[in-house]
């Protein structure tokens, strides 16, 4: 299934034709998007189908069609959550092609930086909603006291919650 979080009620949906289904918008700017990521992972999460979640950027240009994310996703890798992890995290750029700054996982190492692009397993799904509600708030605290202007809730939230 197809999940969008359309801020434009009166706008079409875009995908329409291959079943895309809107999630409730909520209030999102920019570097603060886990909200929306939450909302459309609500939405998704409902349908018990759905074994994995996938977010992308709406601008992002695909680097990799359909069928090889399925077959990596699906096919080879069923029961996995993946994410763009930070360089030093796993202590090779070369390998994962991931490098940015992290600096406040130095301060608070609760919060872990990766892209925004994830994919998710259901369970995964599930720790996140669960537990974002009591993630937040402290991840609100430590960007305003370590680390204004490293990172985005898009960045931290979803991987610091399944801890």
């Amino acid at each position: 299934s197809i999940y969008i979080e359309l801020k434009n009620q009166a706008a079409t949906l875009p995908m329409q034709s291959l079943g895309a289904l809107a999630a409730e918008p909520v209030e999102t700017d920019y570097c603060a998007l886990f909200g929306g990521m939450a909302a459309l992972m609500h939405a998704a999460y409902a349908d018990a189908d759905n074994a994995h979640f996938l977010f992308a950027s709406s601008d992002s240009i695909p680097l990799k069609s359909f069928a090889q994310v399925y077959q990596r996703v699906v096919q080879e890798s069923p029961g996995s959550s993946q994410f763009c992890m930070n360089d030093a995290f796993h202590g090779d750029f070369a390998r994962n092609g991931c490098g940015f700054n992290d600096e406040m996982h130095e301060h608070v190492p609760l919060f872990r930086k990766a892209h925004q692009w994830s994919v998710l397993t259901r369970e995964h799904a599930s720790m996140v909603l669960t537990n974002a509600h009591k993630i937040y708030p402290q991840f609100c605290d430590a960007k305003a006291q370590y680390s204004a202007s490293d990172g985005c809730s898009d960045e931290f939230m979803v991987l610091s919650t399944l801890r």
